[in-house]
């Protein structure tokens, strides 16, 4: 990245916000995102839009025009997240309605129609009726909601990588998440692991993260520590990848380990509240490498770093460029395996 941009991210972070509620509890102008959320959560319609000047705020909460950067606008769809809704060329509100949020789901579309019915297919009914309540405020005619592709999708056992127990999930938590790949304007890391001999005495685990074609980076290394499992070698790639980026480095990560991604997104407030204990009281598998994760995402959430950890399908054959990746770090994890130290030299992880 051009160190012009750079400084430019850095001192947009440093910028006070305004946060402008046109539509809320209490309309106003507001210095922190909590006091902008409490006027606006579950709040049908509610409107609301971050400024660097009061005046353009203030402009904003009067219903005035704010001139918006040249060229058609842009519909960011909110499904699932912090907070949720459409948000009109405001990318730095959908940065705050994405950051940290567990199994965040949203795309950019030209037209408010073609956000609305992505907000209808993967939200709830409580962000739907906002949606368009806000569409005809507006005066932007809707289309007829398609049931057929309802958000209210029938639970269904699934298996969980975590420690072997069977908990609800929704259909759609198990889906390739890949449609935020256009969306993530953000460096991308693939990650994978590799075990020969998964679950025996012999086996060999390999770990592998792709930064891109001959990137110094790149990572293809025998996994350390005694237990060479799949699930240790998925995790310590993702370690791996986080070591290898700067704190300050917005990153997307991607990783085919649904185990990796759960690990590092859904459970941990549950397992910190537990004492590091699953929900039938056994000790967490993996706890160390897990812990190690946990204390870089602090470290890079605390410098308000975007780091977005995401699932793909593995071993495919598709051109994407998740699939891509995908196979590169996969290539990088098996040669590592290959290399794997003797039982008596490998190094036990920190």
């Amino acid at each position: 990245m051009p160190a012009d941009k750079s400084r430019k991210r850095k001192a947009d972070k440093d910028l006070q916000r305004y946060y402008a509620v046109r539509v809320g509890k209490r309309p106003g102008i507001y210095l922190t995102w909590l006091e902008c959320q409490k006027q606006t959560d579950k709040e049908p319609g509610a409107q609301y839009k971050s400024f660097f000047t009061r005046e353009e705020a203030q402009a904003f909460v009067e219903g005035k025009f704010v001139p918006t950067p040249a060229g058609p606008p842009r519909y960011y769809a909110v499904a699932r997240g912090n907070f949720t809704g459409i948000f009109v060329d405001d990318w730095d509100t959908v940065r705050l309605a994405i950051k940290d949020a567990k199994g965040p789901k949203y795309k950019k579309f030209d037209t408010y129609a073609g956000a609305l019915e992505f907000i209808r297919e993967w939200a709830n009914e409580e962000t739907i009726a906002g949606a368009e309540a806000g569409a005809q405020k507006h005066g932007i005619n809707i289309p007829p909601r398609n049931t057929a592709t309802s958000s209210s999708t029938k639970a269904t056992k699934v298996k969980k990588e975590t420690d072997g127990e069977t908990e609800e999930e929704t259909q759609e938590d198990t889906d390739d998440d890949s449609v935020k790949q256009e969306i993530l304007n953000l460096p991308q890391i693939f990650t994978d692991g590799a075990s020969a001999g998964n679950g025996t005495p012999s086996a060999r685990a390999g770990v592998g993260v792709y930064f891109g074609p001959n990137d110094a980076r790149n990572v293809s290394e025998p996994l350390e520590g005694e237990l060479q499992t799949n699930q240790r070698a998925e995790l310590a790639a993702v370690l791996r990848a986080l070591e290898c980026t700067s704190v300050t480095q917005d990153v997307q990560i991607w990783t085919d380990s649904k185990y990796t991604r759960n690990c590092a997104t859904r459970y941990i407030e549950k397992w910190v509240t537990n004492g590091w204990r699953t929900g039938s009281g056994k000790p967490v598998k993996n706890q160390d490498l897990i812990r190690a994760i946990v204390e870089h995402l602090d470290r890079r959430e605390a410098a308000g770093t975007i780091t977005s950890i995401n699932w793909v399908k593995g071993h495919t054959k598709k051109l994407s460029k998740t699939a891509v990746g995908n196979r590169a770090a996969d290539e990088l994890a098996t040669a590592g395996a290959r290399g794997i130290l003797p039982a008596k030299s490998r190094r036990k992880l920190k």
